[in-house]
């Protein structure tokens, strides 16, 4: 048996593209696998198959998320049953900034919960790695006296310093050093706002502020308004992702910017992080679909009146959205499309005549 060339793409891994050649000679060769992270080969011994069959085909599935198999099957689609696994590979969906990876694409706040123990258990039912903390929000007057940095599990979270309550570019540089000297961090979630009623970042500011702390090595995580032209300028400055508002901090509106999140998520070749606004699981799972690379949430967690079950949902919303993401949504249709099909259906006799 001969199986020529069976060459596919897998759609995303990571935040990259990954293109795979598989090769199968015959029956008892080996199968050679060509990745991206370098030459892999996999013994695969097909025993028992009829020789010179020209139905076998072999494909390729993905059963699960992040789960791969290379499958024998005959080429009519009624001998699906007589399929089986002939190779199977797992890889990791992974969330990737600045070089550091996450399993998680879901960011939470620590703001606003009622209690430290309301946001320690919601952290754990969230799934997240990465926790922001607004530095500049802490007493750090009195070294004895515990902050939330102290509540938080340092060995399970990334602790991520935020700016929150910086106005100016230059108050924002002075909180992200503030924050690398508390945490010992290079990290930084930039937000400049000078606006108190509304909460929406300044675009100038941000820009200015992002320059500056890139020069002086911060990973800068920059929280804007949902604005293209800024995300790719801030992309080429050098900061680690962009993070553009769903709608205004804290108000659980859900996305209003769908449009141009869309163009954005389009153009960059760094994670989009959609923050701010988000109410429901729902609207992060929409987040999700268009193909951002994660989302961050606070206030809807932390307010709700059951903090930690809000954060599993959170979490299960991001993992349905980033799954229905990579499964890839049917197009849309001006028109209806019947799902059974249309030959081959039994059609009522005509009535006989008397």
């Amino acid at each position: 048996m001969t199986i020529n060339m069976l060459i596919y793409s897998v759609h995303e891994f990571g935040e990259g593209r990954l293109t795979t050649s598989l090769t199968l000679q015959r029956a008892g060769a080996t199968l050679r696998v060509p990745r991206m992270a370098g030459r892999r080969e996999l013994g695969c011994w097909l025993r028992g198959l009829p020789k010179g069959d020209d139905r076998l085909n072999l494909i390729w599935v993905m059963p699960a998320q992040g789960q791969h198999e290379l499958r024998l099957c005959y080429a009519v689609p009624a001998r699906w049953d007589g399929m089986f696994v002939v190779w199977r590979h797992a890889v990791e969906d992974t969330l990737i900034i600045a070089g550091k990876k996450f399993t998680s694409r879901l960011m939470i706040g620590t703001g606003r919960y009622r209690s430290n123990e309301e946001m320690v258990a919601a952290l754990a039912a969230s799934g997240t790695q990465i926790v922001t903390v607004a530095i500049r929000r802490l007493d750090l007057s009195n070294p004895s006296e515990k902050t939330i940095l102290d509540v938080i599990d340092w060995d399970k979270y990334t602790i991520l310093p935020n700016t929150a309550g910086s106005k100016t570019a230059e108050e924002a540089i002075w909180a992200a050093k503030l924050g690398r000297e508390v945490t010992g961090s290079n990290w930084v979630k930039l937000e400049v706002i000078p606006d108190a009623k509304y909460l929406l970042p300044d675009p100038i500011g941000t820009l200015r502020a992002a320059e500056e702390l890139v020069k002086e090595g911060f990973v800068v995580l920059p929280y804007i308004h949902a604005d293209p032209v800024l995300a790719q300028k801030l992309e080429e400055l050098g900061c680690a992702t962009v993070m553009p508002l769903g709608s205004a901090i804290g108000s659980g509106q859900g996305i209003h910017t769908k449009e141009e999140i869309q163009i954005i998520l389009g153009n960059a070749k760094i994670p989009v992080v959609v923050d701010a606004g988000l109410g429901v699981p729902s609207d992060a799972s929409q987040a999700m679909e268009w193909g951002a690379s994660a989302v961050l949430v606070n206030t809807a967690i932390a307010q709700a009146k059951d903090p930690a079950l809000m954060g599993e949902a959170f979490r299960l919303g991001v993992e349905a959205g980033r799954k229905a993401y990579q499964a890839g949504r049917i197009a849309h249709k001006a028109y209806g499309e019947a799902s059974s099909p249309m030959t081959g259906v039994p059609q009522m006799a005509a009535p006989r005549r008397p």
